[in-house]
């Protein structure tokens, strides 16, 4: 039987960043296709932290991987070395490497190179003379069109191709049980979250803000809590620009840490308010939705997930929020019913999800290429 590995590394925790779940996520459905799959963690801090959740995958620290013959190593949690490559390769000569990218580089190093003009890097320099370059780059359908021409550069492969989105229950469900939390109950809706982490343009507080400012006139909360806000809080223009609205002069609104979604849901709110730019799929939305709690977001991808509301539109966006102050209780058990079956698209329950992996591995090993479209409705690409 064929062999995939999936690397991981968690510098700090398995919700800090979604790349550590797609992992999680990738590895079940290659399983499901037929395929023995280990994740390679970076050390063993990444497999204790992991371990509360993921009980059907193998996990390996990446000395111990280098014992064990693989046909597929797919990059997702650190970057694969050629100090690396060349260890596997001593049981499998004809191994293939996959970069599985799931962040906005292009949007991430234009920042960098904007304004971190004293940083001290070799980001670009370095990757072709230490990376081990890849067979194939595999695009998250909602990074492609920024930066597939960046990818490109990136990994100095002309293969990439869009691949379908990838996303499993078992996190937040498991999450929730450890905290002996469940789903949405009926409850006033008075308190808001907005979650985004603030460590770029690509999602941030500041157009929320600025939506519930507006709203509060039409739909008031008791309590805004913008969590992830440790740092930018003490930021003098963002300082400045909270001070000006009204939630400010109400003192109902405060800046928080970032904490687990399965935290923040029971305990701290009635409804999530997520902005985006150019990340039209997010982990978030399916978690908060899935649960069936109120999410209202501008993810163009997942339209019909949650309550949705086009791009900078905020009036758009009051409205949605207007939808969930006079329906959401009422019809909170089909919201759940609803979202959960919309969801399922996503996960290794979607056949056609599972076959076009299977596909897409099997195009890895027998050097096949062929950049494909993708459907957000189906999830699914052709």
């Amino acid at each position: 039987m064929k062999r995939i590995g999936i690397t991981l590394k968690i510098n700090n925790g398995l919700f800090d960043n979604g790349v550590n779940q797609n992992a999680l996520y990738l590895a079940r459905v290659l399983k499901k296709c037929g395929y023995i799959v280990d994740l390679i963690c970076a050390d063993q801090k990444t497999i204790d932290n992991i371990e509360p959740y993921e009980k059907e995958i193998n996990t390996f620290t990446l000395d111990k991987s280098y014992n064990i013959r693989y046909n597929v190593i797919i990059q997702v949690g650190f970057s694969i070395e050629k100090v690396h490559s060349n260890k596997w390769k001593l049981k499998n000569n004809e191994i293939k490497f996959v970069s599985y990218e799931c962040g906005n580089h292009y949007l991430i190093n234009t920042e960098k190179i904007l304004f971190n003009k004293n940083l001290e890097t070799n980001y670009f320099r370095g990757k072709e003379e230490f990376d081990q370059k890849p067979h194939q780059v595999w695009s998250i359908p909602q990074m492609e069109k920024s930066n597939y021409t960046f990818y490109q550069f990136k990994n100095k492969q002309e293969k990439v191709t869009v691949v379908p989105f990838i996303w499993d229950p078992f996190v937040i469900e498991k999450s929730f049980e450890i905290r002996e939390k469940s789903t949405y109950e009926t409850r006033p809706i008075e308190r808001c979250s907005i979650m985004e982490p603030h460590l770029s343009v690509m999602k941030n507080s500041i157009l929320p803000i600025v939506i519930l400012d507006k709203n509060q006139k039409i739909n008031p909360f008791k309590h805004i809590y913008v969590f992830g806000s440790e740092k930018i809080k003490e930021s003098k223009p963002y300082i400045d620009f909270v001070s000006s609205t009204e939630l400010f002069k109400q003192k109902v609104i405060s800046f928080e840490h970032r904490y687990p979604t399965a935290k923040i849901l029971p305990d701290h709110t009635d409804m999530v308010l997520s902005w985006q730019w150019e990340n039209n799929l997010n982990y978030l939305w399916l978690d908060v939705a899935w649960m069936g709690y109120p999410v209202v977001h501008n993810g163009s991808m997942c339209q019909d997930v949650g309550y949705y509301y086009e791009g900078f539109d905020g009036d758009m966006a009051i409205q949605q929020i207007s939808n969930v102050f006079k329906t959401h209780n009422d019809n909170h058990k089909e919201y759940l019913l609803k979202n959960r079956e919309i969801i399922k698209r996503y996960t290794k329950e979607n056949e056609t999800l599972v076959s076009q992996y299977k596909e897409l591995i099997e195009n890895v090993l027998n050097n096949k290429f062929e950049r494909k479209k993708y459907n957000w409705q189906e999830n699914k690409i052709y």
